[in-house]
């Protein structure tokens, strides 16, 4: 269990704070719930809308798809990471890695290469830990790496204040927890105001940003998203 995490948390506690920074479709939504099954009642969470591919899948289609995988500059792809990223942070997620996201992705293209074009993330158990400035993401070291944020979501944590977050988020989680998830938008607040790049919806191809910061982005995402052990040989083209 993570240091100070809330015992029995849910996926839907991560889905509240998305919904407040109108980023909701970022993570997969779920709900407890019971199952019969032969005679036996198993409980868990059942997740609904997960939007994407499962790396984890057994399936040899699946497996072939991801083999297909060569193109990793869309523009969904640079918005959906750069938004998990500050989320995760936001949040205390501290183990985002390949196989916790869903992955949206293209169809062939005429040399059979496929693209991600998008990503969700599930199974954020691990969020709302008590360390204010923790953060594990491969490739991104620390919150202060994050570069880009999309101009809505900016937005939304430039006006998060502690009784917003009181009012969305205070039954379901302590408030200790939710003093430090305070601190870390206060950290995000500034770095927006300092360092970041905040980039419009309909700009996310990137293209008129510096190309030295589009690399690091797209070196941060490859790196997270090679985190699947020799099963699938993706590659940097």
């Amino acid at each position: 269990h993570h240091v100070g995490q809330p015992v029995g948390l849910l996926e839907d506690d991560v889905h509240a704070p998305a919904e407040l920074l109108g980023v909701g479709d970022i993570i997969a939504h779920s709900e407890p719930m019971k199952v019969k099954m032969g005679g036996k009642v198993m409980t868990g969470c059942f997740m609904e809308f997960a939007k994407g591919t499962d790396l984890g899948s057994k399936s040899e289609r699946v497996q072939r798809m991801f083999d297909q995988v060569e193109i990793f500059d869309t523009a969904g792809l640079y918005r959906d990471a750069a938004t998990l990223e500050v989320f995760d942070f936001l949040c205390g997620q501290v183990d985002r890695h390949g196989n916790n996201m869903f992955y949206q992705l293209s169809e062939p293209d005429e040399n059979g290469k496929r693209a991600i074009t998008g990503l969700q993330g599930i199974d954020s158990d691990l969020a709302f830990g008590d360390e204010v400035e923790e953060f594990n993401m491969k490739g991104v070291q620390s919150w202060k790496d994050t570069t880009f944020i999309d101009a809505g979501l900016a937005e939304k944590v430039k006006g998060l204040d502690r009784d917003t977050l009181e009012y969305a988020i205070g039954d379901l989680i302590p408030q200790k927890q939710i003093d430090v998830m305070m601190q870390r938008v206060n950290l995000i607040k500034d770095h927006i105001e300092k360092d970041m790049v905040i980039v419009e919806p309909d700009k996310w191809d990137l293209k008129a940003n510096k190309p030295e910061q589009v690399k690091d982005q797209l070196k941060t995402i490859i790196t997270n998203l090679m985190d699947k052990g020799d099963r699938h040989k993706l590659s940097q083209e």
